[in-house]
C-alpha cells in the first residue's frame, strides 16, 4: 500500500499549535458563524472554527482524512462532515442549496486541477457579500518534491491568484504574504534534499522557537514575500448584475 503523504503531512502539522493559532489570528476577523471548510483534512483547523457555537460544514475528499474527521466529531452537533470532491455534482445535492457566510479554504486550491471551477462553486455557495478566506502556497520557483508528493498542481503568484478570483466575481478585500521565514526551510527540504513529507523535528522546533517571534514581527512589518499568500475575497454582488 502506498503511503498517504497528505495524511502524513497533516499529522505532522497537527503538532504545530503555535503556527495554527497564528494562521487563525490572521483570518479570524473575516470568519462568520456559518462556515464551509473546504479540505478540512483531519481537523487541524476545525476545532478553532467551531468555537463560539459556529456551525461548520467540513468537506474532505481524502477518505482516510474524512474517516478521522467523522470519528473525531461524531458527537459534535455543530460540525457536519461530508466526504466528497468539492467539484462533484452530488455534493450540491447533499448541500441542497445551502449557502454560507464564509468559506475557509486553507492549502486547498493548489490541490484542485480545475481551480477556476472550484472558485465558481465557492462563489455560488456564499451568501450575498459573504467572504472566502484563501491560503495558498506562493512562488512557482519554490515548487518541488513535497509539493509533488502532496498532489499540488501549482504554487501561486499574487497576480495569478488575484486575477482568478476577480475573473470569477470576487473583489479582493485583503491579500498579503505570510511566513517569510518558512521559505528557507521549504526551499531546503523541497528543492535541495527533496523530502516527500515535512520533518516532524523541524516543524516542532520551528513552532516552538521561531513562530512566537515571527508572529509578532510580521504583525508589525508587512513583507513583500512569504511562503504563502493569504487572501480575503468578498462575493461581489455587482458581478451578478453583469452576468
Amino acid at each position: 500500500m502506498s503511503e498517504n503523504y497528505t495524511l502524513s503531512d497533516l499529522e505532522v502539522m497537527s503538532t504545530a499549535k503555535n503556527y495554527i493559532d497564528w494562521q487563525y489570528s490572521v483570518i479570524k476577523p473575516y470568519i462568520g458563524h456559518n462556515i464551509l471548510e473546504v479540505g478540512a483534512g483531519i481537523g487541524n483547523f476545525t476545532d478553532i472554527l467551531s468555537n463560539n457555537d459556529s456551525k461548520v460544514t467540513c468537506v474532505e475528499l481524502d477518505e482516510d482524512c474524512a474517516r478521522e474527521l467523522q470519528s473525531r466529531y461524531s458527537d459534535n452537533t455543530n460540525i457536519n462532515v461530508i466526504c466528497s470532491d468539492i467539484l462533484s455534482d452530488s455534493l450540491g445535492q447533499v448541500l441542497d442549496g445551502k449557502r454560507f457566510d464564509s468559506i475557509v479554504c486553507l492549502n486547498v486550491l493548489e490541490h484542485i486541477e480545475n481551480d477556476l471551477k472550484a472558485i465558481d462553486i465557492f462563489y455560488e455557495k456564499l451568501e450575498d457579500n459573504g467572504k472566502m478566506i484563501v491560503l495558498v502556497p506562493s512562488h512557482k520557483w519554490l515548487y518541488g518534491s513535497i509539493d509533488s508528493a502532496l498532489g499540488h498542481f501549482r504554487r501561486y503568484s499574487k497576480k495569478e491568484l488575484i486575477s482568478k478570483l476577480i475573473d470569477r466575481g470576487f473583489s479582493i478585500h485583503r491579500i498579503k504574504y505570510f511566513n517569510i521565514v518558512g521559505m528557507a526551510g521549504w526551499f531546503w527540504n523541497n528543492r535541495i534534499i527533496k523530502r516527500k513529507v515535512e520533518s516532524y523535528g523541524q516543524v516542532k522546533l520551528y513552532d516552538k522557537a521561531i513562530v512566537p517571534i515571527q508572529r509578532r514581527f510580521e504583525s508589525i512589518f508587512p513583507f513583500i514575500t512569504g511562503l504563502s499568500l493569504v487572501c480575503i475575497a468578498k462575493k461581489n454582488m455587482e458581478y451578478e448584475k453583469t452576468k
